[in-house]
């Protein structure tokens, strides 16, 4: 039974397995208006994930929880093997035709949960979770965890380095 990890401002724990704010604000794998959960296979790639498009001074102003989550065998697809990836699928921004697989796949909804690799370190998994899929139930969320961010790395200017 894998487990995956979600990491959220305390503010939001309460709903941060809803989707909503991937709904509201689209993301690398869905397009705006489409429920998706943003999940990670280890605490360190979700802070990983966060810092890649974190506002700084904010990182440093909240306070965050990780949640993990227990997910059953069988309800994990990978996307490579169901739609396969475009040899651009790590560029920034993304390019269109990656919300358009996760939209397809919470269409199709042949799982509740899509594994895909993280932009951030290709070989390492993230995990999309579909709140809408009839088998969703059967992922089981743990208790929040306090998370913190090292200061360390967070620039003492607030500004981010350049990216290369």
């Amino acid at each position: 039974m894998p487990q995956v990890f979600r990491l959220v401002s305390v503010r939001h724990a309460g709903h941060a397995f809803d989707g909503e704010g991937a709904r509201v604000h689209g993301g690398r794998w869905n397009p705006r208006g489409q429920r998706m959960v943003y999940t990670a296979a280890s605490r360190a790639l979700a802070a990983l994930e966060m810092l890649v498009n974190a506002d700084w001074q904010e990182l440093t102003a909240k306070r965050y929880v990780v949640l993990p989550a227990a997910v059953p065998d069988g309800l994990v697809a990978q996307v490579e093997a169901l739609y396969g990836l475009p040899p651009e699928w790590t560029a920034t921004p993304p390019p269109a035709v990656l919300p358009a697989l996760g939209a397809r796949w919470l269409h199709e909804a042949p799982t509740p949960v899509l594994s895909v690799p993280s932009a951030v370190l290709p070989a390492e998994r993230n995990f999309l979770l579909n709140p809408a899929h009839a088998r969703f139930a059967e992922i089981r969320t743990g208790p929040a965890e306090p998370f913190a961010f090292d200061p360390r790395l967070v620039p003492a200017t607030g500004v981010p380095p350049p990216r290369t």
